[in-house]
């Protein structure tokens, strides 16, 4: 270690206490945005759960006219190639075909616009957490009359489990009205009227039987995949394998684009986070080497006397911000690693509180990941040092003489 290097370290705990307290006040800044880091991307990753487990799955297959125009005649073509193909993949964990068309509930009192699902109750249990959702009295569609409605469809209607309803939908071919009488066996919430009124739950086959289609009908088929969520979103290999001329192969970005955004956001809200920090830095630093400076106007003045060149000078002064800047970074790492490690294994409490339409009710877990280790102390020391510059060049050009005048 060069003489220069070794006095710089030793100038920078001359006065401990301002050393110390500048230490701790980039090491909680860097600290807290290696949490809020780590909050923000496991309250992401947790609405990511949420809304593909909700209704939509990790991804869905569908043919393309059903994407531009979703209605019931624009079922899967192939559907049983497909399905064997889906089981035979090792990609896919489960797979929920569905049969989805717009429909109509019907009380003795009141009727609400709903989105129908034939689904295969066993199936759909692999795919979504409605069954998980349902209130304690209720049952996941147990007879091929069953139907399963949000809590806010059924306050709509003023209905509640055991009361019979009618179930309207469109003959898929003739444009017929269809209807069946129905039994209320379960109602499912999300702590959300938007998502409680969305959709109306039937058996497949009651389905296919309004609707006109035949066994193997499907408008959809909700998938879980081995990957997280994040990794196929960015993942073409899947698509390419079964996107084709008639069918598409979606993420769940694609289906849910609002949460999607919603995570571009909450980058934008980190960079403004970060950049707040970085301006606190640089007044703590620039702040901390003048002090430092002005009370070694006489020492510099000496120095420069016997013989210190320029260089040596200015390379002191940002050594010693090197210094200052490798103690607040290990001071900020492990203050900001414990707390996301204490946080991480108690979780944070949001339960049914709404955020960008989405309802949350898992508690919040801290995500931690390399790069808010390795970025943010990168960061903060490239600034650090750059913003020594300047204190260095102010006392380096300084004459002896103007420095000595100073000190009196």
């Amino acid at each position: 270690m060069s003489i220069i290097c070794t006095t710089a370290r030793r100038n920078l705990f001359r006065n401990a206490r301002r050393t110390a307290i500048t230490t701790l006040a980039i090491s909680v800044g860097m600290a807290g945005l290696i949490f809020a880091d780590a909050f923000i991307t496991g309250m992401i990753d947790n609405m990511i759960r949420n809304g593909t487990a909700s209704f939509t799955g990790d991804a869905q297959i569908h043919s393309r006219a059903y994407k531009e125009d979703p209605e019931a005649h624009h079922t899967i073509p192939a559907y049983e190639e497909l399905a064997r193909s889906l089981r035979e993949d090792d990609r896919i964990i489960a797979s929920s075909p569905r049969l989805v068309s717009p429909g109509l509930v019907s009380s003795a009192r009141n009727s609400t616009g709903v989105e129908v699902w034939g689904v295969h109750p066993e199936r759909e249990k692999n795919i979504t957490r409605i069954a998980q959702r349902l209130s304690p009295e209720s049952t996941f569609l147990p007879q091929k009359n069953s139907l399963v409605l949000g809590k806010k469809t059924a306050q709509d209607l003023n209905v509640s489990l055991g009361d019979h309803l009618i179930v309207s939908v469109a003959d898929s071919e003739t444009g017929e009205r269809r209807q069946e009488y129905m039994r209320l066996d379960g109602l499912y919430s999300f702590g959300s009227d938007d998502m409680d009124g969305l959709v109306a739950l039937i058996h497949a086959e009651t389905a296919q039987h309004m609707l006109g289609r035949s066994e193997g009908g499907y408008t959809q088929v909700a998938l879980s995949l081995k990957q997280s969520p994040r990794k196929a979103a960015e993942d073409t290999l899947l698509g390419k394998t079964y996107s084709s001329e008639e069918i598409l192969f979606e993420t769940w970005d694609k289906l849910m684009p609002q949460l999607y955004s919603l995570m571009g956001m909450t980058q934008w809200s980190m960079m403004i986070l970060g950049g707040i920090l970085f301006v606190i830095v640089a007044f703590t630093v620039i702040n901390t080497l003048f002090m430092s400076i002005y009370e070694r106007f006489f020492e510099f003045g000496v120095l420069k006397s016997l013989g210190t060149t320029r260089p040596q000078i200015i390379r002191m002064i940002i050594y010693e911000a090197g210094w200052l800047s490798l103690l607040s970074c290990a001071g900020g790492i492990l203050l900001g690693g414990a707390a996301v490690f204490v946080v991480s294994r108690t979780g944070i409490n949001w339960n049914d509180i709404e955020f960008g339409g989405m309802t949350i009710y898992e508690h919040i877990y801290p995500a931690a990941r390399l790069y808010q280790f390795v970025v943010y102390p990168l960061i903060i020391s490239a600034l650090t040092l750059i913003i020594s510059i300047y204190p260095a060049l102010y006392i380096g050009y300084m004459s002896p003489s103007q420095a000595m005048k100073k000190s009196i």
